[in-house]
């Protein structure tokens, strides 16, 4: 990288200022170009001195940081900007999306962690800065890579892991593509645990190959399922996640995408920088919702910062599970809360379900056609069509 990344640093405490700097100056390829003590003074100072990234803290003096991200954003167009915040939720990130940040770090700062997502930031700038080039890349895919979707939800219990198995088990099935099941809750992953797989590799053995990822190594860390799909399990332990970072993501599904022709992914239900980096990648976004208020809402939040996110309409698909109207809240109220159409429904079967999980057997491999698997069937069906 010829040119240096340029940052302002822009936190109330003079001593903060001092230690991020410090740990800034590690990098040969960063430069601090400023610092601001106040939400007004890091607005002014990102205007005069148009850095690269401005690194500011939600918790800002005189104007908070979103406040100060929102007008740098209108006005410095080649700037982006990184929130430091003390707790990043539903709610903070949706504030920095639509605030216009870029990304977010949480404090207090782990410097491997600050500096890799200021490089990221940055990189991800620069690259959106050459339409001409991204247009080619998109033709590119288009023509000749791998599909990918997201299961995904903001909701933890509402099946996303059993509707991302049952769909790649049927597609595999269907078709004579090669199918890639990826598990991305890089902390609670159960996709191998519910395929009744004991992988010899994991996502987290990533990590020793970081040096030379190819796609020989990515195909390394894959489990066989059947002859035409492969599983990509989670890390057997929690403490791994915070390695894998949204860089490594986005090389392996690169990868992948080379190879396979279809690619589930079983996302977390948070806005990690793993899942943040998947979302980009998916040709498509299954959001996945119960029909329980708390679902709903978390849902809602969800579709809303995927919508600041700038995510094309027809990239998010509303999947709602367990669907069942007699709850008390009807598929029309759905619509009128998500403001959009519902465009998958999988009935309720809870209880054959569970017997699915606890045999270790996807539920679509179970003998007759139950409504739950006709549903399931028929989204199946509608991605390989696609």
């Amino acid at each position: 990288m010829a040119k240096k990344i340029s940052v302002l640093i822009a936190e109330n405490r003079r001593d903060t200022r001092e230690l991020i700097k410090r740990y800034l100056m590690t990098e040969k390829v960063i430069e601090v170009v400023g610092e601001a003590d106040t939400g007004p003074a890091a607005v002014e100072l990102a205007g005069r001195l148009m850095p690269d990234i401005v690194l500011i803290y939600s918790e800002m003096q005189q104007m908070d940081g979103y406040e100060a991200c929102e007008k740098i954003a209108e006005t410095c167009r080649n700037t982006s900007v990184i929130i430091m915040a003390r707790e990043i939720g539903a709610e903070q990130v949706r504030k920095a999306m639509v605030s216009g940040a870029k990304d977010y770090i949480t404090l207090p700062l782990d410097i491997n962690r600050l500096i890799s997502t200021i490089r990221l930031t940055y990189k991800k700038s620069v690259k959106f800065e050459i339409p001409k080039a991204s247009d080619e890349r998109q033709d590119k895919k288009d023509s000749r890579e791998g599909r990918i979707i997201g299961i995904f939800s903001t909701k933890g219990g509402v099946g996303k892991t059993t509707i991302a198995l049952n769909l790649a088990v049927d597609m595999a099935k269907k078709s004579r593509k090669r199918i890639a099941l990826v598990d991305l809750d890089l902390q609670f992953g159960d996709v191998a645990l519910m395929a009744n797989l004991e992988p010899e590799m994991t996502i987290a053995d990533i990590m020793e190959e970081t040096a030379s990822i190819d796609t020989s190594t990515i195909n390394g860390l894959m489990t066989e399922y059947t002859t035409n799909l492969m599983v990509l399990a989670s890390p057997p332990s929690p403490e791994y996640a915070e390695y894998i970072g949204g860089e490594s993501i986005r090389e392996i599904l690169a990868f992948l995408r080379q190879t396979y022709d279809y690619i589930i992914i079983d996302m977390a239900s948070s806005f990690s920088d793993a899942t943040l980096a998947a979302l980009d990648f998916a040709d498509e976004i299954f959001m996945v919702s119960a029909m329980d208020i708390v679902s709903v809402k978390n849902v809602k939040i969800g579709i809303e910062i995927m919508k600041s996110l700038e995510y094309p309409d027809e990239k998010i698909k509303i999947l709602v599970n367990m669907a069942n109207p007699k709850l008390g809240i009807g598929y029309a109220d759905l619509e009128r809360i998500f403001e959009r159409k519902i465009d998958y429904k999988i009935p309720e079967a809870k209880k054959s379900l569970v017997r699915a999980v606890n045999k270790g057997v996807p539920h679509i491999n179970a003998r007759g056609l139950s409504k739950t698997n006709k549903a399931l069937g028929r989204i199946s069906k509608g991605i390989i069509k696609g």
